[in-house]
């Protein structure tokens, strides 16, 4: 995934550490899952309440995240991930 990603100048997305940090290491941009749910929502993809729905599946089907079920909100936007400008 990351070769590919820095062979086609594309976005890898992951939420292994090593692969995020060996990807930031080769200049390919790397994107976190809760990144991708936050950016979901602020572009008017997923309101919160799908956001926090899918962030539950995440986690009902084996996802380690820095929160729990139903917090998906509070936590990014307290991550400054949900504010408007990227």
């Amino acid at each position: 995934m990351l070769a590919f990603a820095e062979a086609h100048g594309a976005i890898a997305f992951t939420d292994d550490q090593v692969a995020f940090q060996v990807g930031r290491e080769r200049d390919v941009k790397v994107v976190r899952t809760l990144a991708l749910v936050a950016r979901g929502v602020r572009n008017g993809v997923l309101t919160e309440t799908e956001a926090e729905r899918l962030v539950e599946d995440l986690i009902r089907a084996g996802g380690r995240y820095p929160l729990r079920a139903g917090e998906f909100v509070c936590w990014a936007r307290g991550q400054g991930l949900l504010d408007r400008a990227e």
